[in-house]
């Protein structure tokens, strides 16, 4: 009977008329968002259309009020938090979306002066009475935010109430856990904060000033004093010795890859089958996956004499160290994070190639979901990257007209992968692909459930299209250099960019 109801389920999502999903009009926020490729172009397009649509009549006003989201989301992402809060108030006065509301609300506590606070709070109360009945999660998010607030007002206990009682499920995400931390020693409650803080803790493998010392606070407070640094060092030898096992049941060894400004970044490397320098696929993990999701696409590629790299981003796993402890590194500043992650994807193509573990002719650089925009830069950056494999894509709105211009520009060669039960990732990739030149752009659906890597899970046939597409994708090379001027003349010769971004550093 139950296979009976998920068939159901999947046969009526199957019968949705595609060009009736394509076909769904964008707002012209969300045109503005593919129509701009670079943030300042952005920024100053939707400011303008917010102005005008902003003394419109009600319709208008909504979507001027979406414009102001996505335009104090871009200032965020860019570290730019007053310019986001003057955007964002503007947004929720028009429109009051909670994703809004609840960005607006973590950039004042962030703030934390007192008026900031009191704003904060004064939001967040109101999308409290409106949210009885809502699921788990989403009470959740509404009430860490008043368990931050409370505790921005001196209210350290109430704090801690308002937070075990709904919002503790948010206290895998490492903010959230060490703000949580953090209001249970004001409360006097030592053995909560050590609980909260020691995932933190080892997650960044001790590196994490701010989680360690939440742990050696908490274990000097009442009660026996812990050992702080040799239990945060015993869990990570555990989860060393656990992922050492994942990765042996994938015949894959863990590198570590030095940047040039000695960051480690943590690389899952699988050698091709008979073959002592194949080509390789170098795939960018976005940090809710595991590396079991990568599992049936990693082995059909080694099966097919392929070599596959998996890289950790900063802060994520493996990758961490004291300048990225954790994901919420990037909090604040996600697009250079995305630019670093491109150039990490770089040193680390560079790495395999002087360990002489890959051969660089026609690389493909791929990512899954929230980090695809890092694969696209990777194939700006590195003509090497001859190919762009884009996973479930999911960039963040302000980002998809910088996904587009990135993959203009390399002109790199492009498959997409999609699964049926992601309406909104099918409708980006349709658009992606129409505003691409047609030879350039491949999307690849599959009738079977999956999300992230695990798409290629139910479908033994999704590898081998990707395959036997990658056999055709021609070489590219750097730009020409620009021409020496003749002896005498006084222009000046024209700078190449594509040149000087291909050099490696």
């Amino acid at each position: 009977m139950r296979r009976a109801v998920r068939t159901l389920i999947l046969l009526m999502v199957l019968l949705i008329p595609t060009q009736a999903l394509a076909a769904r009009p964008l707002t012209r926020p969300q045109v503005l968002l593919w129509d701009n490729g670079t943030p300042p172009e952005l920024r100053r397009a939707l400011g303008a259309y917010a102005d005008s649509a902003a003394k419109g009549d009600p319709q208008a006003r909504l979507d001027a009020g979406e414009a102001l989201n996505f335009l104090a989301s871009s200032y965020e992402r860019d570290g730019m938090p007053d310019s986001a809060i003057v955007h964002y108030r503007r947004a929720v006065a028009l429109r009051g979306d909670r994703l809004e509301r609840l960005a607006f609300s973590d950039l004042l506590l962030a703030r934390g002066n007192p008026e900031s606070v009191r704003e904060a709070r004064g939001v967040i109360a109101d999308e409290l009475g409106q949210a009885l009945g809502e699921p788990p999660l989403a009470l959740a998010h509404l009430y860490a935010r008043y368990a931050w607030a409370l505790a921005r007002g001196g209210q350290p206990d109430s704090a801690l109430g308002a937070a075990t009682d709904w919002a503790l499920p948010l206290s895998r995400e490492p903010q959230w856990a060490k703000r949580f931390a953090g209001l249970a020693l004001d409360a006097d409650r030592a053995d909560l904060a050590w609980r909260l803080a020691l995932p933190a803790a080892v997650r960044s493998r001790g590196t994490d000033v701010a989680a360690m010392d939440l742990l050696r606070r908490s274990a000097t407070t009442g009660g026996p004093t812990m050992d702080a640094a040799g239990v945060v060092a015993r869990e990570v030898a555990r989860r060393d010795t656990n992922d050492a096992r994942a990765r042996q049941a994938i015949g894959a060894r863990r590198l570590i890859v030095r940047t040039v400004d000695r960051f480690p970044l943590t690389v899952t490397f699988i050698a091709g089958r008979s073959t002592p320098r194949p080509r390789v696929a170098l795939l960018i993990a976005q940090p809710s996956d595991t590396l079991a999701a990568f599992d049936s696409l990693v082995v059909q590629l080694v099966r097919a004499g392929v070599a596959v790299a998996i890289l950790d981003p900063r802060g994520v796993r493996g990758s961490v160290a004291a300048a990225a402890p954790g994901t919420d590194a990037a909090i604040g500043h996600e697009r250079a994070w995305l630019d670093l992650t491109a150039r990490d994807a770089r040193e680390t193509l560079d790495a395999l190639v002087r360990l002489r573990l890959v051969d660089p002719a026609r690389a493909m650089v791929g990512a899954t979901g929230s980090v695809v925009l890092a694969a696209a830069r990777a194939a700006e950056l590195d003509p090497r990257f001859a190919a762009v494999l884009l996973i479930a894509p999911a960039p963040a709105a302000v980002d998809r007209g910088a996904l587009r211009a990135s993959l203009a520009r390399s002109q790199a060669r492009l498959f997409v992968q999609v699964a049926p039960e992601d309406v909104e990732t099918m409708l980006l990739a349709d658009r992606l692909a129409e505003s691409l030149p047609i030879q350039q752009t491949r999307v690849a659906d599959t009738g079977q459930a999956g999300r992230s890597a695990a798409i290629f899970r139910a479908d033994p046939k999704a590898v081998g299209r990707v395959l036997s597409w990658w056999k055709d994708v021609p070489l590219r090379r750097p730009a020409t250099p620009p021409a020496r001027p003749r002896r005498g003349s006084t222009k000046r010769p024209t700078t190449n960019v594509a040149r000087s971004v291909h050099r490696p550093t």
